[in-house]
């Protein structure tokens, strides 16, 4: 069973390379494919709006408006291109600036399986940071993450919270290998991440984001993007996991209602739980849950950490999160500020010794008490 191409046309593009890669390595047979239908497609798709500030405003003057709308409109695609090379002026208005935009596609992936042991499989959902230090562009000045230096123990929860900017999502991004470390290592299962073949790692890591792609077909084919073996029994157990069974049986034809692609005629919370459902079904060693029940009510939250707490007991569990009340029975929280680790430890520890976490505690709480 092949993926339709949209599986790399979609606008969460990075999401669905990055941990689904399953759809994209099924429709493709290598990663060479995969690359050259990326650099095709996302080329095609910038070029639009290029294109269109070119026409409006001649000879260049709607190039930087036109860039900063693809930003506004496809971030993840934007991400791909850009935030490797910070400084779009890299990217000078030229005519042949699809195939400035390919070879900066070309370079964001540079990631190869070339020290890994292609008989090595993710074993546990253990998790090191050995002194991790990153930057998206080589000659920036200052890092993303630095010195991260963290142990996480197979089958813990841990809450990651932090302000817009912190680098939550860098720091997850590096368990699954989305993006290389410039400095220190990052082990998964007790090996370098570099170890495992990319379909390895990501096989045995699942990433729920805020906002994820569903494909064209019904709700049964999508989930099964998880686990094209899952049966019809493990699909409806995962629904009731992510509490997206409520919905699903509410829908005239169930488990066989069609999805449009993108998922344009399903809501943003049943969305989220759709993909929580299909990320279960992959029976992870980490799951990393990515602000991703930000579109649904805070008992439906609730309902969803108690059940993985219960359905995963043995899989590491990442979840990054806005509201507090999403990650204070965690086993441990990490609060990051400008890429820095600022706070680790229990609730009630880092009400202690953590002043941004009180803070955030302290005004989610102010806010509570005026609704």
């Amino acid at each position: 069973r092949r993926a339709p191409l949209e599986a790399v046309t979609a606008q969460e593009l990075a999401s669905v390379l990055g941990t689904s890669t399953r759809p994209v390595f099924t429709y493709f047979r290598t990663l060479e494919e995969v690359r050259a239908a990326v650099v095709e497609e996302a080329g095609k798709i910038y070029g639009r709006y290029v294109e269109r500030g070119l026409s409006m405003n001649p000879p260049f003057k709607g190039y930087g408006m036109e860039t900063i709308r693809f930003a506004r409109e496809e971030p993840n695609l934007f991400r791909l291109l850009f935030l490797r090379r910070r400084d779009t002026a890299e990217f000078p208005p030229t005519e042949n600036h699809s195939a400035d935009i390919r070879r900066a596609i070309r370079d964001t992936f540079s990631l190869t399986d070339a020290q890994a042991d292609a008989a090595l499989s993710v074993e546990n959902g253990d998790i090191r940071f050995d002194h991790v230090y990153f930057k998206y562009h080589p000659t920036a000045e200052s890092w993303n993450l630095t010195d991260i230096d963290l142990h996480i123990e197979s089958g813990m929860t841990v809450g990651i919270l932090g302000g817009t900017g912190s680098a939550k999502t860098t720091l997850v991004s590096m368990i699954p290998r989305l993006y290389e470390v410039n400095e220190g290592g990052v082990y998964v299962g007790g090996r370098n991440v570099k170890e495992y073949t990319m379909e390895a790692l990501r096989d045995g890591c699942a990433m729920v984001l805020q906002k994820n792609t569903l494909f064209s077909g019904t709700i049964r084919e999508n989930l099964r993007w998880g686990r094209a073996e899952a049966t019809d029994q493990e699909i409806e157990e995962a629904c009731r996991m992510a509490c997206a069974d409520e919905f699903i049986e509410k829908m005239p034809d169930g488990y066989d209602t069609y999805i449009e692609q993108g998922g344009t005629n399903v809501s943003g919370g049943q969305k989220q739980r759709l993909c929580i459902a299909r990320a279960l079904l992959r029976r992870p060693k980490v799951l990393i849950l990515d602000d991703s029940t930000s579109a649904v009510d805070t008992a439906t939250d609730a309902r969803i950490r108690a059940a993985l707490k219960t359905a995963l007991p043995d899989a590491t569990k990442l979840i990054i999160a806005q509201r507090i009340t999403s990650v204070m029975d965690a086993d441990r929280i990490i609060v990051l500020d400008d890429g820095h680790v600022v706070g680790l430890g229990t609730h009630e520890q880092l009400m202690e010794s953590c002043s941004i976490y009180r803070e955030v505690y302290e005004s989610q709480q102010e806010g509570v008490s005026i609704d």
